[in-house]
């Protein structure tokens, strides 16, 4: 294997982990520190106008938070990638919505790089993320025929 080879794994593995941890902690904060309650409080009164009951935003943000912390686990130790990566980018859709609904020029200081870390890691073939555990149980199954 060349060098280049080695530096895109170790890119993909630093992108990968990275977007992991980001999610992780933000699913973990929610759920442990913030609370669920407490984020449903922020978020009511600027949805009001929408008529988007507290009936629906509090599951809501229940399922954002847990998928944010399953698949930001899961990224991280490089286990169903792909999968993952699908729905933090719908989760992301998600949240677009909700923070474009409360203010159409909102601060996104903290979306847009896991956006982009979302896309970049979506175009980076399975092969090429040699270091995750997708690529090692793809690689014993193979041995193994």
């Amino acid at each position: 294997m060349q060098t280049g080879e080695y530096n895109d794994a170790i890119a993909i593995l630093l992108m990968r982990t990275v977007t992991g941890i980001l999610f992780f902690f933000q699913g973990y904060d929610k759920l442990f520190n913030v609370k669920i309650a407490n984020v449903v409080r922020t978020f009511s009164e600027p949805l009001s106008k929408f008529r988007i009951s507290q009936s629906f935003l509090k599951p809501s943000i229940a399922l954002s938070s847990v998928i944010e912390l399953v698949c930001g686990i899961l990224l991280f130790i490089g286990l169903g990638k792909n999968i993952s990566l699908y729905f933090l980018a719908i989760d992301l859709i998600f949240v677009a919505f909700i923070f474009s609904s409360m203010k159409a020029m909102w601060d996104m200081q903290y979306f847009f790089p896991r956006l982009l870390l979302i896309v970049i890691l979506l175009f980076c073939l399975p092969e090429q993320d040699l270091f995750s555990l997708d690529n090692l149980l793809d690689f014993s199954i193979k041995v193994g025929q």
